[in-house]
């Protein structure tokens, strides 16, 4: 039976190693923090639209571009090979920044 991905309503706090196996709980890691490294993507082509208008810094794009590296980081441990407990922390992770994000 599939397992569920997560979305920013879903609650990730019951995830734990072991739920679900191991390539689903990758696949559903690298699906959530590659969503935030999509909101961090396009949020980053917004802000450099309003430093251009003058309505944001240079400064407010390099967080974003920090934080995007930091996600595609993830991406790439991902990519390596995690155990269940890391996986499952990234994916309880991301799924409250992306709930943060989104104000969801």
């Amino acid at each position: 039976m599939p397992h569920p991905r997560p979305g920013p309503d879903d609650d990730a706090e019951g995830l734990g190693p072991g739920l679900p196996d191991d390539s689903g709980l990758q696949r559903q890691a690298a699906e959530i923090v590659g969503a935030v490294a999509a909101w961090y993507t396009a949020g980053i082509a917004e802000l450099r639209r309003a430093v251009r208008s003058g309505s944001a810094t240079d400064d407010d794009v390099q967080q974003l571009q920090a934080a995007r590296r930091e996600a595609v980081d993830d991406l790439e441990r991902l990519e390596n090979g995690l155990d269940d407990t890391e996986a499952a922390s990234l994916v309880r992770r991301y799924a409250d920044m992306l709930r943060e994000l989104t104000g969801g």
